[in-house]
Order: C-alpha cells, then sequence, then structure tokens
C-alpha cells in the first residue's frame, strides 16, 4: 500500500509540474513580413565583462541572426540592457528589416523605449539611441517579454561571458 501511495503522489506532482510548465511564457512568432529580435545582457562585474544575445527570427520562427556579443565596462544592468536593445536594432538595419519588433525581459527599459519623454541621464542617453534606431525603421513595435520567452538571448548573453 505504501508503494502506491507514493506513485499515486509522484503522479500527482508530476500532473502539476507539467501543467505549470504549460503556463509558462513562449516566445511568439510574429506575424507574416515582420522580423522580431529578442535582446538580453548578462554581467560579472567582477571581472568587468558584460555579455550580450540577440536572436532575430521570421514569421515562421526561423533564426535569422543569432550573436553573442561581449563588451568590457562596469555597468549596471539597465543600461547593459539599454545597450543589448540597442544591438537588436542594429542587427535589424544590418538586415534591411521594414517591420521589427524588439523583445526584451527588461520591463524598465521597453518601457522606456516606448516612452517619447526626455531623460538626460546615461541611460536616457542609451535609450535616445535605441529610439532614433527604431525610428529609420519604417514598422516597429517594442514589447517586454518574462524571461521564459527570452531564453535564447538570454543564453547567448551568458554565452558571452565565458
Amino acid at each position: 500500500m505504501a508503494m502506491q501511495d507514493y506513485e499515486n503522489a509522484n503522479a500527482v506532482e508530476d500532473k502539476k509540474i507539467m501543467e505549470r510548465r504549460e503556463q509558462l511564457p513562449r516566445w511568439g512568432k510574429p506575424a507574416r513580413g515582420w522580423m522580431k529580435v529578442n535582446v538580453d545582457s548578462a554581467l560579472n562585474k567582477k571581472e568587468g565583462k558584460m555579455g550580450f544575445g540577440l536572436v532575430m527570427r521570421d514569421h515562421e520562427g526561423r533564426v535569422i541572426v543569432a550573436k553573442s556579443i561581449v563588451r568590457l565596462g562596469k555597468w549596471d544592468s539597465a543600461a547593459a540592457e539599454a545597450l543589448a536593445a540597442y544591438f537588436g536594432v542594429i542587427s535589424g538595419h544590418e538586415q534591411g528589416v521594414q517591420q521589427l519588433i524588439l523583445e526584451g525581459d527588461a520591463k524598465q527599459i521597453t518601457e522606456a523605449i516606448k516612452d517619447e519623454g526626455q531623460n538626460l541621464s546615461l541611460l536616457g542617453q542609451l535609450i535616445k539611441d535605441v529610439r532614433f534606431g527604431l525610428n529609420a525603421i519604417p514598422m516597429w513595435n517594442v514589447e517586454h517579454v518574462h524571461r521564459e520567452a527570452n531564453k535564447a538571448a538570454h543564453r547567448l548573453a551568458k554565452l558571452a561571458l565565458t
């Protein structure tokens, strides 16, 4: 009887785990004709390194560009996320993209990019550069996604630190 109780408890727990996985946000394909670039950053403050990852995909989910970029510096996470967004926009320009969705998991940054207000801080100037780059693309959008939907860019950012 104890073995049956154990197996039943595990079956219930396995079902709960599967249900939670199904509820996690997932990456979604952009509409036909659009490209989506997911961006992220990672920091190694001890070594003074910043890693950036970006993945650009088309409406079928095919990877068009995947980059892992490293830079030296001891920036804070917000500035690093803004620079990741900038790298994503630059990649859009390099590919000649006409319709771009920029996605990142740093809500402060995605909201700041959408905000047309002026910010004279270093972060504000980085955001201004991202917006300037986006405005050179005929159609664009910026979206915040949960980390679970941004895993590929996150892995590439971490890879840059190795």
